[in-house]
C-alpha cells in the first residue's frame, strides 16, 4: 500500500480498512500492533469509504458497494448510470443510505426502492440536521435540502470543502475564503 493514494481509512467491527485508487484492504493487526496481515477486499479505484456500524460502503464511479465483515462478500448496493461519475461522500441513516457524486445526490432507501436521484453538483460531504435538512458542500456552495418539501436553498456561495454543525447549530465551513461560521442568516471569519 505504500504507493497507492489512501483515499480514506476507517475502522469496523474491530479491523481498520483502507480506500485507495487500487482497492479496498483489511489489515488485521495483532494486540501490539508489531505484526500486521493486509489482504484486498476488492480492487478498483476507491473514492470514499464509510461504515454504517456493520458494513463497509465502498464508493466507485460505476455504484456504491457494501462489504459483509462478517460474510466477507461484496455486493452492489446502488448501480451507477454512466454519466453520474465518481462517489465523493456517503452518509448513512436508519431509512436511506445517501451518496454524493460529481452530479447527483442519490438517495437509496434501505427498505429495496428505487434509488432517487437529486441534482447537486459535486458534493464533496453531507450531514443531516436535527431538523431533517441535509446540508451538502459542493463547489457551488453549502447548501440545506429539505427532505420532505425537496426544496434547497443555499447558506453560503463558493468552494465548501467540508464542515460540521457545533451544539449552538452554528455551522463551521473549510472554504477557499477560509474557515468560515454561518450563524442565523450571517457568515463570520472567526
Amino acid at each position: 500500500l505504500k504507493d497507492a493514494q489512501i483515499k480514506s481509512i476507517v475502522r469496523c467491527n474491530g479491523n481498520i480498512y483502507v480506500a485507495s485508487d487500487s482497492g479496498a484492504y483489511i489489515i488485521e493487526a495483532d494486540e501490539e500492533y508489531r505484526n500486521f496481515k493486509t489482504s484486498c477486499i476488492m480492487t478498483g479505484n476507491i473514492s470514499c469509504m464509510k461504515t454504517d456500524g456493520l458494513n463497509l460502503l465502498l464508493g466507485m464511479s460505476n455504484g456504491l458497494y457494501s462489504y459483509s465483515s462478517v460474510e466477507k462478500t461484496v455486493k452492489v448496493t446502488i448501480s451507477y448510470p454512466r454519466e453520474v461519475a465518481t462517489t465523493n461522500s456517503i452518509y448513512t441513516e436508519e431509512n436511506n443510505i445517501w451518496v454524493g457524486t460529481h452530479r447527483y445526490v442519490i438517495r437509496k432507501s434501505r427498505h429495496g426502492e428505487a434509488a432517487e436521484y437529486i441534482p447537486f453538483t459535486s458534493v464533496k460531504c453531507m450531514h443531516m440536521d436535527e431538523h431533517g435538512h441535509m446540508l451538502m458542500a459542493t463547489d457551488l456552495g453549502l447548501y440545506r435540502y429539505d427532505t420532505v418539501s425537496e426544496d434547497s436553498e443555499i447558506v453560503h456561495k463558493g468552494i465548501v470543502w467540508d464542515f460540521f454543525e457545533d451544539k449552538d447549530g452554528n455551522i463551521w465551513m473549510a472554504s477557499d475564503n477560509g474557515l468560515l461560521m454561518h450563524r442565523q442568516r450571517s457568515i463570520f471569519r472567526p
